[in-house]
């Protein structure tokens, strides 16, 4: 038509822009549906987006008891996710990657305990590997704003997911350009040192995010140090958030829990999903691995804390499923 310069325009909030040249608007006739939406959009969200710069320290492990409930850390390393081809227990993942120790990852599509599918809810970029989209467009409405976590060489971030904007690789690069591993938690349990509250948590959450179970968390400490924790004991993911401001995490994000739970340090599997020590967690198809040296008496305090060798928990076959018998009528 010979034209030399076009315009497009997209409605949205302006914060939600892909770009500096790509700045989003409201049509003024369309002013109260911009109103609802972005009232919508920030129902239960972060207080705001979290940039902290990483400390690299040997490994502690530390085991403290909090309002009565037994909570297990690892703080420091290196944090570096890696996905399974399959389904994997931590132990293993841990001792194919070399890693010092590790925790289970988040929430898989694929729930059922006897499937090996890896797909995870959420985008997600392995250690290094490129960014894999969130295709699941029927279920951004709920997982909207839940906390996506990212980090690289120096940084370690937070920020309300937005779907719309948030599964193209430019996006995080312009966020931040070294990024090198990322996912999405299940819901923001401590922002600023702070537990959220109930209400938030439930704005996110799955039915039974209330019910007693193992916990699973990942965050940093004050200090900038990678937090990997997890309860010994069954809690509500509200008590959990407590727990964690308690014993001193700044920002932290909810993990798959429940039989996923899963802490391991070396050969020592410090939490496990199962009441019974000798009963493996669940295999997951993502976890959080902790690089370098570990604390030398941290080493002697996961020994005697252990549950269970991670490498005889490994190679246990689960126990065959029993059938109930039919009647015949």
């Amino acid at each position: 038509a010979g034209y030399t310069l076009a315009f497009s325009v997209a409605n949205g909030p302006a914060e939600e822009s892909p770009s500096i040249l790509c700045v989003n608007r409201w049509v003024h006739t369309r002013l109260e549906k911009a109103l609802d939406e972005c009232e919508a959009h920030t129902m239960g969200g972060g207080d705001a987006v979290v940039t902290v710069p990483l400390k690299p320290t040997p490994i502690e492990f530390v085991d403290q008891e909090v309002d009565g409930t037994r909570l297990v850390m690892l703080k420091g390393g290196t944090p570096e996710t890696v996905m399974s081809d399959t389904r994997e227990s931590v132990g293993q993942m841990v001792q194919r990657t070399g890693a010092a120790g590790g925790i289970n990852g988040t929430f898989f599509a694929m729930a059922a305990i006897a499937a090996t599918d890896n797909r995870l809810i959420g985008p997600s970029m392995v250690h290094g590997g490129p960014l894999l989209p969130d295709s699941q467009s029927t279920i951004w409405g709920k997982i909207r704003n839940r906390p996506l976590v990212m980090w690289g060489p120096t940084n370690f971030a937070i920020v309300p997911y937005n779907p719309d904007r948030m599964n193209d690789p430019e996006a995080f690069t312009n966020f931040m350009p070294d990024a090198t591993d990322t996912f999405l938690g299940g819901v923001w349990l401590v922002h600023d040192g702070i537990a959220r509250e109930k209400d938030a948590l439930q704005t996110f959450g799955s039915k039974d995010i209330e019910d007693a179970r193992r916990r699973a968390a990942f965050g940093i400490d004050a200090e900038g140090r990678p937090v990997a924790a997890c309860t010994r004991d069954s809690v509500s993911s509200s008590k959990f958030a407590q727990m964690l401001a308690q014993a001193g995490l700044k920002e932290a994000v909810l993990l798959d829990s429940g039989f996923s739970t899963s802490l391991v340090l070396g050969d020592n599997v410090l939490a496990s999903g199962h009441s019974t020590a000798s009963t493996p967690s669940r295999p997951v198809p993502h976890a959080i691995m902790l690089k370098g040296d570990v604390d030398a008496l941290s080493v002697t305090a996961a020994a005697k804390a252990s549950l269970a060798s991670a490498t005889a928990v490994a190679t246990e076959e689960p126990a065959p499923r029993k059938r109930k018998k039919r009647r015949r009528r």
